[in-house]
């Protein structure tokens, strides 16, 4: 009987191995990929978008982002790697934000004119100062938009970084719109809070040091919510559909993608304080390069680390904490169960002790067949702690039940016209769901810069370059193209540093 051959391991190298598969990472992926840099991209934790359940697509969560033609950033990302007549294909504004209360129907129309109409219209003559902070708000942003293009140098790494950012800073249009999201007992200004946290992923500022870049800028972190007042988008996929579209120009400009079952990390050799391989479950090769972009959440790059390496050289990632993340409720539901005048996304602000919630109407889709008239799909979305997620399946019924009752209150017609009632933290078709952190807001223990920042860029392993949501979590998805730039742009000089003839 002839022996067996076992097929020894082989190495492949590459400029840049992309780990992970959020926003950040494939912007810097794509852009380095485009500059002459070969790029690999390893999925490890796919930014799946939705599941099947009864014969129905559903999310995993809201949709919602603003119009990418908002941020300047994005722009000059799509403009670099051709990508902007496919990404308007995928787009599709959705127009105002609408905030429901007891008291209270209130459309905040991007266009001034009307947003000032319809203000009048729901609270009188005399709507008070949020209105007008409302206005100078979106105005202010809109004039601080050339500074958010990428060349600011967000976040800052060294003392020359700081002092540009610093000098760049000053030209920054500040007010003060501290009512906006520390307002008084109002409706509208509940919802507007609500608003500004599910703009952006950073909790408010607490007990931490101030920004230790400039001082006044700090007003920054409203900018989130400013975007998403000019008007929202929805993209194909959502944010997962984004970073698939970015993950393709890697391809298309030479470089490789690695993805679905055959792209598990299983480990991360380390050498000499860096990431000297990366190792693939049921896998033989081994993948080298000389700068990885990690694209994944801290936690979970800690978890492919050695154990011995984890806490002496990664202690940067323990300052992160996760202080909220979202529970979603879909229900399908016959199109007559929707109230007239309903937008197709609203912040829900019950009375009481009630949390506010989100709500998103969308058509429902179904895998085979359609139904006339065809079924609308209500996503509903409230920011629980991560303790509360932990408690098992009747505490997250208990959490359910809170949100289907806020919604009823605004739904009056709701129950009789449910097809479908599904939840993605308690679905068996989507097991991998009670893992995934749906819109985590952090809390990060390092001092801020322009009161956006999180975690700086190097601050882990010597080859490692972090792109990720935890960077400039509080600038929402404009961070993270920010990120991708800043990271593009470190490895370029840091590569150019190690190698004099490294290619552009």
């Amino acid at each position: 009987m002839p022996s067996r051959i076992h097929a020894l391991p082989s190495t492949q190298t590459f400029d840049v191995l992309v780990l992970g598969s959020q926003i950040a990472g494939a912007v810097a992926g794509a852009l380095l990929a485009r500059r002459g840099y070969r790029v690999l991209s390893i999925e490890h934790t796919p930014l799946a978008s939705d599941y099947l359940e009864d014969d129905f697509r559903l999310p995993f969560g809201p949709t919602v982002l603003p119009q990418l033609r908002h941020l300047p950033s994005a722009q000059a990302i799509f403009e670099e790697l051709g990508v902007g007549p496919e990404v308007a294909r995928a787009s599709r504004p959705l127009g105002g934000l609408q905030i429901l209360s007891e008291r209270a129907r209130l459309d905040l129309f991007p266009d001034e004119a009307r947003r000032r109409v319809e203000m009048r219209r729901e609270l009188g003559p005399d709507p008070g100062d949020i209105p007008k902070a409302i206005d100078a708000l979106i105005v202010r942003e809109e004039q601080n938009a050339p500074y958010f293009a990428g060349q600011m140098g967000m976040p800052a790494e060294g003392i020359l970084d700081r002092l540009r950012l610093r000098r760049a800073a000053r030209g920054l249009r500040i007010g003060d719109a501290t009512e906006l999201v520390n307002p008084p007992d109002h409706p509208l200004a509940r919802g507007l809070k609500e608003l500004w946290r599910l703009s952006n992923n950073l909790v408010e500022q607490e007990s931490l040091p101030e920004p230790n870049v400039v001082d006044q800028p700090a007003r920054a972190a409203l900018r989130p919510l400013a975007q998403w007042l000019r008007g929202l988008s929805r993209f194909s996929g959502g944010e997962a559909g984004l970073a698939a579209l970015l993950q393709k120009r890697i391809e298309t400009s030479g470089g490789t993608v690695l993805r679905g079952d055959g792209a598990v990390v299983e480990e991360l050799l380390v050498e000499r304080g860096r990431i000297a391989a990366v190792k693939l479950l049921d896998s033989q090769n081994h993948y080298r390069a000389h700068m990885v972009v990690a694209a994944l959440d801290g936690l979970a790059l800690r978890e492919l680390l050695p154990v011995t390496l984890r806490q002496r050289q990664l202690q940067a990632l323990d300052a992160v904490r996760i202080r909220s993340q979202l529970v979603t409720l879909n229900l399908v539901v016959r199109a007559a169960g929707l109230p007239p005048g309903l937008a197709e996304v609203a912040v829900g602000v019950p009375g009481g002790r009630t949390r506010s919630f989100l709500l998103q109407v969308s058509p429902a889709e179904r895998i085979r067949g359609v139904t006339d008239p065809p079924e609308k799909l209500i996503t509903l979305a409230m920011q629980v702690t991560p303790q509360s997620l932990a408690a098992g399946a009747e505490g997250v019924r208990k959490l359910l039940h809170e949100l289907r009752a806020g919604a009823e209150a605004f739904l009056p017609f709701l129950s009789r016209h449910v097809v479908l009632e599904s939840s993605p933290q308690l679905s068996a078709r989507s097991p991998a769901a009670s893992q995934r952190r749906l819109h985590p807001r952090l809390e990060i223990a390092r001092p801020r810069q322009l009161g956006v920042t999180g975690l700086g860029p190097r601050s882990v392993l010597k080859n490692v370059v972090l792109a990720n949501q935890e960077v400039l979590p509080g600038l929402g998805l404009e961070g993270q193209f920010l990120a991708g730039l800043s990271a593009a742009g470190c490895i370029q000089k840091l590569m150019r540093k190690a190698d004099p003839l490294a290619r552009r």
